[in-house]
Parts: structure tokens; C-alpha cells; sequence
């Protein structure tokens, strides 16, 4: 049971980053488009 809960917890962390990357990603290619935009 404690195993079951441990893989749990670390499948929800790795889904939880993966989402946060992907949302950094989006804003940084965002915040490039502004640069040139600006430039």
C-alpha cells in the first residue's frame, strides 16, 4: 500500500513538472515574440 502512494505522489509531481515546463516554455516563447516585436 505505502509503495502504491509513493507511485502516486511521484506520478502526480512528474505530471505536475511536466505541465510547469511546458507552461515556461510557452511564456518564454512568448516573451521572444514580444522582444522582436520591440526591437
Amino acid at each position: 500500500m505505502q509503495s502504491f502512494a509513493h507511485d502516486a505522489v511521484i506520478t502526480a509531481i512528474n505530471e505536475h513538472s511536466r505541465l510547469f515546463n511546458e507552461a515556461a516554455e510557452h511564456v518564454l516563447k512568448a516573451s521572444e515574440e514580444l522582444n522582436r516585436r520591440l526591437a
